[in-house]
């Protein structure tokens, strides 16, 4: 349901409660510099925010803006599909494959290491780790065209050897 794995923990902001371990500027309730924080009474025009209760795996409670809402549930998704790549099962999987991006003109010669396969409309993902370290998951697609061109590569090179 809507429960996130703990969060890792740190010391809070001096700001007061431990809402404000997650937020830069603290939380609504006990930072007055907050952006968002209006004094009662302060003649301001206070801004409604919306707060998301959630609830972690070791039981802990507690309230996060929306937008810290919004990145806990991405890092989640991130972290559950991570788990989901697999290392086998496809031919893929250990096959070299080359890159190419408009501000280089070398290609970017890569492997891929993982991958998830198809889940309802969405089609398989493939992790692509650069030769410098770099990452990025590929769409089929993606990685069709990065084999090709890995393929087409190795077919210049055998061909300037070969002149």
């Amino acid at each position: 349901g809507g429960s996130f794995p703990p969060v890792e923990e740190v010391a809070p902001p001096s700001l007061g409660c431990s809402r404000c371990r997650l937020s830069a500027n603290g939380c609504l309730q006990c930072n007055p510099n907050h952006p968002r924080y209006v004094a009662a009474g302060g003649g301001g025009q206070e801004e409604e925010v919306a707060l998301f209760r959630v609830q972690h795996d070791d039981g802990d409670v507690e309230d996060l803006e929306e937008g810290e809402a919004r990145a806990a549930a991405e890092w989640h998704a991130s972290l559950l599909q991570e788990k989901a790549m697999r290392a086998d099962g496809h031919r893929w999987v250990g096959q070299r494959v080359a890159r190419y991006f408009e501000q280089r003109a070398a290609p970017v010669l890569c492997s891929i290491t993982k991958w998830l396969p198809p889940d309802g409309d969405e089609g398989a993902l493939f992790r692509c780790v650069h030769d410098d370290g770099d990452e990025e998951d590929l769409w089929e697609g993606e990685a069709r065209e990065a084999v090709a061109d890995y393929k087409a590569l190795l077919q210049l090179g055998r061909q300037g050897r070969a002149s």
